[in-house]
């Protein structure tokens, strides 16, 4: 996988940089389809940012009435809808096209063409990017409703997602677009987000001001609707219904009981804020809401425009804690990967380097079209026009947590080792797991922190107070 990427519509090349034994290589095709992809994320983005306020007007400049605030969301969930229908049109491109050149690629290894090979792989990372960057643009539509990270765990099963061309594709289109007709209410599919794992639809309804929200799940088929039937029967006794049925039935009934739970128990830890998920661990979500959360995502709009004048502009976070850089077209990856890292031996720091278009391949990642950037650099930034680096120095922001009594420490390889081969998703560097201790309690880090501080731009030590929060009130783990 690359660790890099770069569209330049110039000269219609996509540019890979892969990181190999340390060193960093680099590869390309060739693609006159670049100006139509950015065009494409760009329409995308207004309709999911822009067209309620296009419409309507900037809500927050004047006093909304009952009647205005209505119309303004029905303007907002139509944009919603225009998005979600190219969304899925492009998904269904992609994989299709993936799909087309596994088979070329197939066909290469068997002649042991090599150059083909090596084309037809890059093309195939190429298409993944772009199905990541859609993805996220579809997270945003969930994450205006779902707005906290603790709400969008909940609906993560940390698996891939299905192929959007196996899905009840068809069905779920016409389910949303005749949900859609009641404009105060939204219905987004499921299978077109990089986290969304419970049900096949994601509702919301404004009822008095209020959201509510609702998994759906659909069913085709005869079999389907007759078993989902026996479900809902208030006279059927459930243990007769089962054992009458066929093998297959009960599986396929198992099947359903299990999907509806998993729904019901998401919804229900939102709602009562602890209980068991949908994986069946229990859940207590920590109150954070004294808490004033910082970010600095002023100081990377910045970096984002310095950038153009010189080709780089670099900061630090909270006295050398976190180490950041924008770098823009005119310098290329290489010497922007190596200007970097050379600043991190001048300051002794010997962590990894995070790109920030890395945030499009982590699902719990919060979409960076709608964290605050302004929508040309979040574009420039999708076709790596611009890029963002960054490094926690770990050793300064253990120091940082002492000053507040929270202790955070590398456990030893034994156990470390213990712990890496049951969940990879946690903090460790050269083998060893972090963990933090607050008095008698303590946890093993989840890698979910860090990523907020290089992909929400939450700072340091902020994180170290929502990490010292969650440990005052559930010890047990730290996501």
């Amino acid at each position: 996988m690359a660790i890099c990427y770069r569209y330049r519509d110039d000269d219609g090349v996509i540019l890979f940089a892969e990181l190999n034994h340390g060193h960093i290589h680099t590869s390309y095709i060739r693609d006159e389809s670049i100006n139509n992809y950015g065009n494409k994320l760009k329409i995308i983005y207004e309709y999911i940012n822009e067209y309620g306020i296009r419409f309507f007007g900037d809500p927050t400049l004047f006093e909304l009435t009952q009647e205005n605030k209505e119309e303004f969301i029905r303007k907002v969930h139509e944009g919603f809808s225009l998005a979600q229908e190219i969304i899925i049109e492009e998904l269904v491109s992609i994989e299709s096209e993936t799909q087309k050149i596994k088979l070329e690629l197939k066909q290469a290894n068997k002649n042991r063409d090599i150059k083909l090979k090596n084309n037809l792989n890059n093309q195939i990372e190429d298409l993944s990017i772009r199905s990541n960057v859609f993805r996220k643009l579809a997270d945003s539509i969930a994450w205006y409703f779902l707005q906290h990270h603790y709400i969008a765990n909940r609906f993560y099963l940390k698996g891939n997602m299905p192929s959007i061309n196996n899905s009840n594709l068809e069905s779920g289109r016409k389910f949303v677009r005749e949900f859609n007709k009641n404009e105060m209410g939204f219905a987004l599919l499921t299978d077109i987000t990089s986290f969304l794992q419970i049900g096949d639809v994601l509702c919301i309804e404004f009822e008095d001001e209020r959201i509510k929200q609702s998994i759906i799940e659909l069913k085709e088929g005869e079999k389907n609707r007759k078993l989902l039937e026996m479900l809902e029967d208030p006279n059927n006794n459930f243990e007769n219904t089962y054992t009458s049925l066929e093998p297959k039935s009960q599986k396929q009934m198992k099947r359903i009981i299990k999907q509806g739970c998993r729904g019901e128990r998401a919804i229900s830890v939102i709602n009562n804020e602890e209980g068991i998920d949908s994986e069946g661990t229990s859940v207590k979500i920590c109150d954070v809401t004294n808490l004033d959360v910082e970010f600095y995502t002023e100081t990377v709009r910045s970096l984002l425009k310095d950038c153009e004048t010189d080709g780089w502009a670099l900061d630090t976070i909270e006295d050398e804690c976190l180490f950041v850089a924008a770098y823009h077209l005119n310098i290329p990856i290489k010497k922007a990967y190596q200007a970097f890292t050379g600043w991190l031996e001048d300051c002794a720091v010997n962590y990894p380097v995070t790109n920030f278009q890395s945030s499009f391949n982590f699902p719990l990642a919060y979409p960076p079209f709608i964290n605050g950037i302004d929508k040309s650099d979040v574009i420039d930034l999708s076709l790596g026009k611009k890029i963002i680096l960054s490094c926690l120095n770990l050793d300064r922001w253990f120091d940082l947590g002492e000053t507040m009594d929270l202790k955070c420490e590398w456990m030893s390889r034994k156990d470390s080792d213990k712990i890496i081969k049951k969940d990879k998703r946690i903090l460790y560097h050269n083998n060893r797991v972090a963990k933090a201790s607050l008095g008698s309690n303590s946890a093993v880090l989840g890698n979910g922190i860090p990523q907020r501080i290089f992909f929400d731009f939450l700072t340091p030590l902020c994180a170290l107070k929502l990490l010292k929060t969650s440990l005052s009130q559930t010890p047990s783990s730290v996501e």
